[in-house]
């Protein structure tokens, strides 16, 4: 009988060896790729004969280990997006390290599901989650969670603060129960995952009440302070306040001891979206972010400023309890035993969306340990430092100009010859952003600020130098005169 069944399979190698040659000589080619990195354009046009390679049929055959590594080599390793350059600054994306390719190896090795259940991985996040609360100040009976990212940590901050504000079970009554249209409030500088966050919640975009920024971006407690009475007294329900801790248009920081005190005048909900600036907490510009450890929920990420490879964020609860009732959901297969791999009293699929989840936490453990908290605190001292010094550059040009406040990393800048409309200003900025991006030798992004376009150069490289942001000068003035 057995003779009659096909013979099993697995995708464990044949020859052992031949992989781990394989992987060896990854290893060094990846290396080599980081240490040259600067030799290499920021970024360039994918050409069409690539683009077509993405256009296969599913593939039912198999080919070789080295066959696939070849064709990554060719078609793929040579057009990233060009983030761990020293000279990309658009966006706020982080750099990543060399070491980070370790702890990426060993996380894929592990394949360890997060979730739950008896295992080292939870013990290793459980340790993550007790540094943030003592890095941020935060209670002993906050809670925490690492996450994709920021997008997804917001989304979990602000579940928990729509449903402590309601009066009823809204995971069992559903959002139909809400008698009040629950509303939120912040700025138009805020991230889109805010939004998002309230569509998916069910609560609609129309339910953020944006109010407006005083003249460095920041959020107007007295605008604030005016909406929500005049909310109140529509019949409306308030129930949470985002502050930008660093916003992505231009690095400003809302004034979180003013917004503390109205969330406990109105009793409303802190929320902060600390997305690169809350890491200001590891440097000497810590000052600027005062008041961070009174926020009831607290969301960052560790691959910008921390430069752990993408992705990992992270979410900080004050109140571990209301954390938990937000998410909890134990089926009968879910259930913890005393002992044994079903044991384990702390599940982290308890505190977000997620029941499959992979071993992120390492990676953050792994940077932290390598390097030390105090190296982050620098590093982020000196891009700011380095902001600083490319603001004082521009100030010193005749055309070109200063758009915003520059209040930690971010600057934003444009040419302004003078006697041009807005509408003009904007199409040959443009002009020279493209051009930038076509000779590839710097990477900056844009933005709009107060209604007008202009460049941008968000600093969160560690790889970055000041010699760098001389050559972004040169590259700005010489397509400027190319231009005219």
């Amino acid at each position: 009988m057995a003779d009659e069944i096909d013979p099993e399979i697995t995708l464990d190698p044949e020859n052992w060896q031949a992989l781990a040659k394989l992987g060896d000589d990854v290893l060094e080619d990846m290396f080599d790729y980081l240490e040259n990195v600067r030799e290499r354009k920021v970024w360039h046009d994918i050409p069409e004969n690539i683009k077509q390679c993405f256009n296969e049929s599913p593939p039912m055959k198999p080919l070789s280990s080295k066959e696939v590594y070849e064709r990554v080599k060719h078609e793929i390793l040579p057009y990233p997006p060009g983030n761990i350059h020293p000279r990309f600054w658009g966006w706020v994306n982080g750099t990543g390290t060399p070491f980070g390719l370790i702890s990426e190896l060993i996380i894929a090795a592990m394949n360890a599901n997060t979730g739950g259940r008896e295992h080292i991985a939870n013990y290793v996040e459980r340790q993550l989650v007790s540094w943030m609360r003592e890095i941020f100040e935060f209670p002993a009976n906050s809670s925490g969670l690492v996450t994709s990212g920021c997008s997804i940590a917001n989304l979990i901050g602000i579940t928990v603060a729509r449903n402590q504000a309601l009066d009823f079970d809204v995971r069992k009554k559903g959002i139909m129960a809400i008698k009040k249209p629950m509303i939120l409030y912040g700025t138009s500088q805020m991230h889109s995952s805010i939004q998002k966050a309230m569509e998916i919640l069910g609560l609609g975009s129309d339910s953020i009440h944006l109010i407006e920024c005083d003249e460095n971006a920041s959020i107007s407690i007295d605008n604030l302070r005016a909406q929500i009475k005049q909310d109140i007294e529509a019949n409306l329900q308030p129930f949470v306040v985002v502050g930008n801790v660093g916003t992505v248009n231009s690095g400003t920081i809302d004034d979180i001891l003013a917004l503390r005190k109205i969330c406990d005048e109105f009793n409303l909900w802190l929320h902060l979206d600390g997305a690169f600036g809350a890491l200001l907490q590891l440097s000497s510009n810590k000052y600027k972010i005062k008041g961070i450890e009174l926020a009831d929920s607290l969301a960052f990420d560790f691959h910008k400023w921390m430069h752990v490879n993408y992705d990992a964020g992270f979410v900080l609860i004050r109140d571990d309890k209301l954390h938990r009732d937000t998410f909890t959901l134990r089926p009968s297969y879910l259930a913890s035993m005393e002992r044994g791999l079903a044991g384990g009293g702390y599940w982290f699929s308890e505190y977000g969306l997620q029941l499959s989840r992979g071993f992120r936490s390492l990676k953050v453990w792994m940077t932290i340990k390598r390097f030390g908290f105090d190296i982050f605190g620098r590093l982020i001292d000196q891009n700011i430092r380095q902001a600083r010094y490319f603001a004082d550059i521009i100030e010193k040009q005749d055309n070109i100009e200063l758009v915003a406040k520059v209040n930690m990393n971010i600057v934003c800048f444009r040419y302004n010859p003078g006697e041009i409309d807005e509408e003009e200003l904007e199409l040959i900025n443009k002009k020279i952003l493209y051009a930038m991006y076509d000779r590839g030798i710097v990477a900056p992004s844009y933005t709009r600020i107060f209604g007008k376009y202009c460049l941008r150069i968000a600093i969160t490289n560690h790889r970055s130098r000041l010699s760098d942001l001389d050559i972004l000068l040169n590259e700005l003035n010489e397509i400027i005169e190319l231009l005219q």
